[in-house]
């Protein structure tokens, strides 16, 4: 019977569906990357623990790469810091920009372990809700957030002519864009080519 057919099986099983592309597209990123950067640069002035954390996330950093983040993952000297990849034992090394150095060099801690370990209970950083809702207000911008600085970051840099195979090294993607995907990826490089374009992107006078 059909009816039992129907209890057995799904039909539905084999039918996909696309799912619509909701994320909006960054409108002026250039200005808008300018705009986040004064704005952490002046609200966290005083406070270089959050300035540097809001800072890797405005580079295009993921929130679990930032908190899971160690000290000796990070080589002052030489300008850079790495993220170890546990699933392929491989590194994702990325230069260190200098605004952001700068930064981290003014945290008074002893410089074990996590970088951004939660200052009261000296563990692991989990909830910024309160700091971002604090420079979201500050900011004047509704849509922003933790995830919407990486977005503008890399609008930011295609605004400026950087290549789709660098992009996805600035931001970490394990594989290139489908046109690029026989490509290798060096973090570092990108890295390096990004933070050239963000330093550019930093020193224009918004009026």
């Amino acid at each position: 019977m059909i009816k039992n057919r129907v209890i057995k099986e799904n039909p539905t099983q084999f039918i996909t569906l696309k799912k619509e592309n909701t994320k909006k597209p960054v409108v002026n990123a250039m200005i808008t990357f300018k705009q986040i950067y004064d704005g952490i640069m002046e609200f966290y002035k005083y406070e270089p623990f959050y300035r540097a954390l809001f800072l890797f996330a405005l580079i295009g950093r993921r929130k679990s790469e930032i908190l899971n983040l160690k000290w000796h993952n990070i080589d002052f000297e030489n300008n850079y810091y790495w993220f170890e990849d546990t699933k392929n034992n491989k590194k994702q090394k990325y230069e260190l920009p200098p605004f952001i150095k700068e930064a981290l060099l003014q945290i008074k801690t002893g410089r074990n372990g996590l970088v951004f370990q939660s200052p009261i209970m000296r563990q692991k950083l989990i909830n910024i809700d309160r700091q971002m809702a604090g420079l979201k207000k500050h900011l004047n911008m509704s849509e922003f957030a933790l995830h919407y600085m990486r977005n503008v970051c890399v609008s930011a840099l295609a605004e400026q002519g950087i290549a789709s195979i660098t992009l996805s090294g600035v931001l970490g993607h394990k594989d290139a864009t489908t046109i690029n995907k026989y490509l290798s990826l060096s973090y570092f490089n990108s890295s390096k080519k990004g933070n050239e374009t963000i330093n550019n992107i930093i020193d224009v006078e918004v009026e």
